[in-house]
């Protein structure tokens, strides 16, 4: 399922600077509940990210931000259980170059 979905489902990106999602960014949303909703047993882990721009603790807060606002609109616009969903603290370097976004990974319980 990770494989098959990995392949559909896009991160979401933002603007630099930013923790509002982009309503060019919504489609990727529908998608994720589409798929939660076809598969129930999964869990969600968000991962914040941001570019290389700014202190390493500004970005650590705004990749949280990225996560919690993904995280809220999942609960509040899209239905999920918000125990389904972990947020990931991006305390290391690995995944800037696929600059400002935050990943869905899925896995099944």
């Amino acid at each position: 399922a990770v494989d098959c979905f990995g392949s559909i489902l896009q991160p979401v990106y933002f603007d630099f600077d930013k923790s509002v999602v982009l309503l060019t960014q919504r489609p990727t949303l529908v998608r994720v509940q589409q798929y939660i909703e076809q598969h129930p047993q999964v869990a969600i882990r968000l991962e914040g990210h941001t570019d290389n721009i700014g202190s390493d603790a500004v970005n650590r807060s705004l990749s949280l931000k990225r996560a919690a606002t993904i995280k809220d609109l999942l609960v509040n616009e899209y239905q999920f259980q918000p125990t389904s969903i972990e947020i990931a603290d991006n305390a290391t370097i690995e995944g800037r170059q696929r600059n400002r976004r935050v990943e869905f990974i899925i896995s099944a319980e």
